[in-house]
């Protein structure tokens, strides 16, 4: 962590409701990104950034500088998108908002190109939602580790840290949840061929 990071997060500590607000625009656009990509809806990630700043301000005391602020906010992020997934599957609860325009939104937002190739982004862009679409079908748990892992280019330490696991267990996860997305992937593409 940076010195003047480390100096926020003792002067929010403090009460100082400035310095927390610089550390939520350090972190914000991260925080949502790794919501969404969890959780694949734009109202869902929406709640979770939210709860995550507010549960990182009232336990903001917690933070014993042993890790990056980051890495305790992320524990945050996918804590609570693993607890809203898991609450939704319980409820059986289906959200019938457009994913295809969640998606596109989000892909706008996250990968702004000043001169983005057409052709890339249409291609792009439907390998994107055939992704989304898969990592809907994932477990909670894999789902965030694969997102982690190739969304947010996080090593296998930093995710097994954020989780409180074992290596071999991100590894296992991020097998199955790979295989998965190649079978997939190979069925769709050899129906097509």
């Amino acid at each position: 962590m940076e010195n003047f990071e480390i100096q926020l997060v003792q002067s929010a500590q403090n009460g100082n409701r400035s310095a927390f607000e610089k550390l939520v625009a350090l972190h914000d656009k991260r925080v949502y990104q790794l919501a969404f990509g969890v959780i694949g809806n734009i109202h869902d990630a929406q709640d979770i950034y939210q709860e995550t700043f507010l549960k990182a301000w009232a336990r903001l005391n917690t933070f014993s500088y042993e890790g990056a602020f980051a890495a305790w906010l992320n524990r945050i992020v996918i804590n609570l998108s693993i607890n809203r997934l898991r609450q939704k599957k319980r409820r059986k609860w289906l959200d019938f908002s457009d994913e295809k325009q969640d998606f596109e939104a989000w892909s706008s937002w996250a990968h702004a190109d000043s001169s983005p190739d057409p052709e890339r982004l249409v291609i792009s862009g439907e390998i994107g939602r055939q992704i989304q679409d898969v990592l809907t079908t994932l477990p909670a748990k894999q789902r965030a580790i694969f997102v982690m892992k190739h969304f947010h280019e996080m090593k296998i330490i930093e995710i097994a840290a954020t989780l409180e696991c074992a290596e071999g267990t991100v590894k296992n996860q991020l097998f199955r949840a790979t295989q998965k997305l190649r079978g997939h992937f190979k069925k769709l593409y050899n129906e097509q061929l």
